[in-house]
């Protein structure tokens, strides 16, 4: 057993001034710590206590390394922070506030996470190794990443993920970034099962030009699905619509002599869009939307919060209906 004598703060100061031999522990009975030293000034380590003589803080003043086997506390615990709120609170001056590394033992690692704060609360993740990666796993049931933003508008897009892809040396057109999706096949191998990328179609400064382009794997390939331009231009292979019985009700035919009527008011344009001088042919949607309303669909867009688009799919049972009637006057 050891017994420690009570100094006050203001004995301890007293005995600063005294020589005495280095590696002391006393006992301040003003602060309720004890203070470890091996100088003159006591002040080297202070482990304080609260009221209720639990360990509250350990203060290293004059030492570079901390080492703890276990440590158990029964509140928060703070890293350069007084304020404890969570149970584990890393402060730094400069927002580097956690690094992991892997397997160093010199202070030097090549292998390592830092973890950085900015003055806006933005989190950094920097990873520096080989070919480094961040993942998340969960289980089964679980999902491995979810994001959640409160919208301060509510009635706004909050884009809740950014990827940006550096190039190694200069820009070039067809630089772009993406996501792969992945699954383990019959013989535990992970495959890419497609990928979805964003990619630059024109980097000159204030002219630049992006799209969008699916990729899926087919049979043992990795082929392009569709292409998304910037002009709206979509390119697949094919487009079908929904059409099953089972979805459906109130079927009737459609009326040959409506269609007649409808297709022939109709009245053919050609033009471009202002953003490609491309020519185009097709219809102008407000027209349309006096002799066929119900293939109109409005929508929000960028520009106008009411943008007319044009179902062309629908016209074809009327342009069906138009041929039959022809051929049975022909015949």
């Amino acid at each position: 057993m050891v017994i420690l004598k009570k100094y006050t703060s203001t004995e301890i100061n007293e005995l600063s001034n005294l020589n005495l031999s280095k590696g002391k522990i006393i006992y301040d009975s003003t602060t309720n710590q004890l203070r470890f030293n091996n100088s003159s000034n006591f002040n080297n380590v202070l482990v304080s206590k609260d009221l209720s003589n639990n360990l509250s803080d350990i203060n290293i003043l004059s030492a570079n390394t901390l080492n703890i086997s276990t440590l158990n506390t029964f509140n928060n615990l703070g890293i350069n922070t007084s304020a404890r709120d969570y149970g584990l609170e890393i402060n730094h001056p400069t927002g580097n506030c956690l690094r992991l590394t892997y397997n160093d033992t010199n202070g030097n690692p090549n292998i390592r996470c830092d973890f950085q704060m900015s003055s806006n609360g933005s989190l950094t993740l920097l990873p520096t190794g080989n070919n480094p990666t961040i993942m998340m796993g969960a289980n089964i049931s679980g999902h491995s990443l979810s994001l959640t933003k409160q919208n301060a508008s509510n009635n706004t897009v909050d884009i809740m993920l950014n990827l940006t892809g550096l190039p190694s040396s200069a820009s070039q057109n067809g630089i772009g970034t993406g996501i792969e999706f992945g699954v383990v096949n019959n013989t535990y191998t992970i495959f890419t099962l497609g990928t979805f990328e964003a990619y630059s179609t024109n980097i000159t400064n204030d002219s630049e030009t992006g799209a969008f382009r699916w990729r899926l794997a087919n049979n043992g390939s990795f082929n392009t699905a569709a292409t998304l331009l910037s002009n709206g231009n979509l390119s697949v292979t094919s487009l079908t619509q929904t059409s099953d019985i089972r979805l459906k009700e109130n079927i009737q035919d459609l009326n040959i002599n409506f269609s007649k009527n409808k297709i022939l008011q109709l009245d053919p344009k050609i033009y471009n869009f202002k953003n490609d001088n491309k020519e185009c042919y097709g219809f102008i949607a407000q027209d349309v939307k006096k002799i066929l309303p119900n293939i109109i669909e409005i929508i929000n867009h960028d520009i106008y919060d009411d943008l007319h688009n044009i179902n062309y799919i629908s016209l074809i049972p009327h342009l069906v209906n138009c041929i039959k009637d022809l051929y049975a006057k022909l015949n």
